[in-house]
Order: C-alpha cells, then structure tokens, then sequence
C-alpha cells in the first residue's frame, strides 16, 4: 500500500512526514532539496524508521536515510554551456539551493561550462534557503536582472519557479530545473534541464525489497543511464547551432562524470 502526502508550503513539510510515520510505513520517500532538513531530523527523531530522499545527499550521511542523487555537475555543465551561449549582456547569474554536496556539484558543473561556451561571462552567484524564507530566490532573481543578468539557472525546482515570475515581468531568460517549465513564461524559459526520477524511484523500492534496506547509503544515477537531459520545447528559444554545440560539447564530457 501506498499513502501519498503533498505539502503546499514549506511550513507543512514536516507536518507530511509525521502523518506518515504515523502510518507506520516501510519506507518515507521525500522528493526534492527542500525535504533535506525535514528528513534529517525526522530520521534522528525516530531512528527505527526507514527514509529515502531523492536528488539531495547529506555531507554526512544519517545512518536511516538512503539518497537517490543524480549527476548534478553534470547538469551544471550543461546549463552553463547554455547559459553562456545564450546571454546576450555577457552577465549571467547561478542561484543555489540549500547547503549540500548538491549545491556545490551544480555550480562546479556551471562554472565549467559556461567557461567552456563564453570564457568572458561574467558570473555571480548567490544562495537561496526556502526554510529561512521561501521567497529568497525571487529576491536574488530580482537583484541578478537589475544587475544587468540577463540569463539565470536556478539549481531548485522551487527557485527556478520564482526565477521565471521574475523573468516574466522583468524580462531576461531563465534555465529551469527538473520540470518542463517553459510554459510559465513561453519567452523566458529558454530550457528546462530534467531528471527521470520514476525509474530511480523505482529502483531504490526494488533493492529494498530484494536486499533489505540498507541506510547510510547514496544511490547514483548518471547521464548516460538516460536519467538527465533537455526539453523538447528548448528548441523554441535556443537556435539550431547553437543547440548542436551544446550537444556536441555535452557529449565530449558526458562520460568523464
């Protein structure tokens, strides 16, 4: 059986959690960055209790949580030779999520390759924290586009959401994350970088069954198991030359990650 929560703030993350322990499940699963906290204290409050949480790792990983991460510098990468095919002022801007192995393999990865695509690209880059304040990522998105940033990745599903309202009624371009969000703003969203999560999903319950769980554990899953990649809809507002030397220069590095 399978009892599904969906908090509609931050504020109601850990309400979720304790309706599901409640249910006295095998296993929690938490999607997203923005449950690394939650769960974290979840898993030392009740240390009996099997978690998982997918697309974030913990520097130091708690011995009942099993992370599900993917490549994210090679994701990184990949924005950044967008990015900086793609700016127009030679400005672009990198906004980061909560502290995190994560984070930092997302901006190691952008650094790179927006070096590789416009070695002359400008880069500033700030962090955001939803637990602090949810609306911290709009604050920088804002302070990027008034600062001449004409082109934004956002490491977080949640801040690229607030990136593009920005984008949206400032103008400038965002690369958006996970999800296909280009139809929040046609004009803005110049791609969305997204990630499968239903096969690794589907995996980590698989092993669990067949092994037993095993916590203190990182489950990677990488560019060429077909896990990350472009929208479809990037073609709208990335021209055809300029997305096969994405592509190209993509391809050359895929399989060093």
């Amino acid at each position: 059986r399978i009892k599904l929560e969906k908090p509609k703030t931050s504020k109601s993350f850990k309400e979720s959690i304790e309706k599901l322990h409640k249910y006295e499940p095998d296993l929690i699963i938490a999607v997203g960055a923005r449950f690394a906290e939650p769960i974290k204290e979840a898993a030392t409050k009740y240390s009996k209790q099997q978690f998982a949480i997918v697309d974030y790792t913990y520097k130091v990983q708690p011995a009942n949580v099993i992370s599900v991460s993917f490549q994210d510098n090679a994701t990184g990468y990949l924005a950044g030779l967008i990015a900086g095919k793609m700016t127009d002022t030679g400005k672009v801007g990198f906004i980061g999520g909560v502290e995190g192995s994560s984070r930092d393999k997302y901006e190691s990865g952008f650094r790179k390759g927006l070096k590789t695509s416009n070695k002359d690209a400008e880069l500033l880059v700030k962090y955001s924290n939803i637990f602090e304040n949810p609306e911290s990522a709009r604050t920088i998105a804002k302070e990027m586009r008034d600062s001449d940033r004409d082109v934004v990745f956002s490491a977080t599903e949640d801040d690229s959401k607030r990136a593009i309202q920005v984008a949206r009624e400032n103008g400038g371009k965002v690369i958006a994350i996970n999800k296909d969000q280009y139809d929040m703003a046609p004009n803005n969203v110049i791609s969305s970088i997204i990630k499968d999560v239903e096969q690794p999903v589907y995996e980590l319950i698989k092993n669990v069954v067949k092994d037993g769980f095993k916590g203190n554990k990182v489950m990677e899953f990488k560019i060429k198991d077909g896990e990350l990649g472009l929208t479809s809809k990037s073609s709208r507002n990335i021209p055809p030359d300029v997305l096969e030397y994405i592509k190209k220069e993509y391809n050359k590095v895929k399989d060093t990650y």
